[in-house]
């Protein structure tokens, strides 16, 4: 296969990728790398597609923040790590999330949760509620102050 065949193997192959959803310049290089084809091919369609606007990780970043705010929040912490895994480098993802610093109240994201949560625990217990609750919301990434205000001000009890 010539140069300009496997370049536009590849191309197509990205695109088609890109077309299920959007994804980060590394989730497109890995997949374009298990497929077979060469560094140099890659970093020429990855730089390609990056000009035409079709990989852009800040963009991509801002979009799973918004996206996770919207649907199911969790802590900023866990979308750091989830973004991270994906490839977004620390500053790209530092940047995306100061457009959303007034959206992180991190309290309220937590009690929204609890509430959420709650209606699944109707039945049991406080005592037993409240050692499900506990590891549930460390599990979304909130810190143990948060949990405890959280919970002290729900359950008006000392933690």
């Amino acid at each position: 296969m010539s140069l300009q065949d496997e370049t536009k193997a590849a191309k197509d192959a990205a695109l088609r990728l890109l077309s299920y959803c959007p994804r980060s310049i590394k989730e497109v290089s890995d997949r374009l790398n298990k497929k077979g084809f060469s560094a140099d091919t890659i970093e020429n369609v990855i730089g390609a597609l990056k000009k035409a606007g079709y990989l852009d990780d800040l963009k991509f970043a801002r979009d799973r923040i918004d996206s996770k705010l919207r649907k199911n929040p969790v802590s900023k912490d866990i979308i750091k790590t989830q973004l991270a895994l994906r490839g977004i480098d620390e500053s790209v993802i530092d940047e995306a999330l100061s457009g959303f610093e007034e959206d992180f109240d991190e309290y309220k994201i937590a009690r929204d949760i609890l509430e959420k949560r709650l209606k699944s625990l109707k039945d049991l217990e406080l005592d037993k509620a409240l050692k499900k609750l506990y590891p549930y919301l460390r599990k979304q990434g909130f810190s143990e102050e948060v949990i405890e205000k959280v919970l002290r001000e729900k359950f008006e009890i000392e933690l």
